[in-house]
């Protein structure tokens, strides 16, 4: 079989699961208002950057912030409780943190 038909498969098996997943759940896919790329920059840089753009989202908007410092993750999830923004999702792939934010 060939490669592109085996990875068409994959990625089928894969969107299925994963619609599976959101049907038992719940959970739906989220429409993110902004994105917030802050892969290299050491704190506190990350979060002066999230709270400028914060400040200028509606209540209720969403916005996902990608970083790789070390305390990136725990400075983000100590804003959104000091700040009442709900966290709605975090990912890692190897040092890269994604979370995704309700303001």
């Amino acid at each position: 079989m060939p490669v592109a038909m085996v990875c068409k498969a994959a990625y089928t098996v894969v969107e299925v699961l994963i619609g599976n997943v959101r049907a038992i759940t719940g959970e739906e896919s989220v429409q993110v208002d902004r994105e917030i790329d802050v892969v290299g920059r050491s704190c506190p840089l990350p979060l002066i950057t999230l709270a400028k753009e914060v400040r200028a989202m509606q209540r209720g908007q969403v916005v996902r912030i990608i970083g790789n410092d070390p305390i990136f993750e725990e400075t983000v999830v100590d804003f959104c409780r000091e700040g009442g923004h709900e966290l709605l999702e975090t990912t890692r792939s190897g040092k890269v943190v994604s979370m995704v934010i309700r303001v």
